[in-house]
């Protein structure tokens, strides 16, 4: 994310989720599905490889 200049703050506002929610997907606390959901959706959105 820092070589994008990309912040958490803006991916939640951008994807409807709090702040503290995207870092917790981010930082692995929170997994599963719609965890995956998100992260792939960031990669997809942003063509981050």
């Amino acid at each position: 994310m820092k070589r994008y200049n990309i912040k958490k703050r803006d991916l939640a506002t951008a994807y409807g989720y709090r702040p503290r929610e995207v870092t917790n997907i981010l930082n692995g606390t929170t997994k599963g599905p719609a965890a995956n959901k998100f992260v792939l959706r960031v990669i997809a959105d942003y063509s981050i490889e």
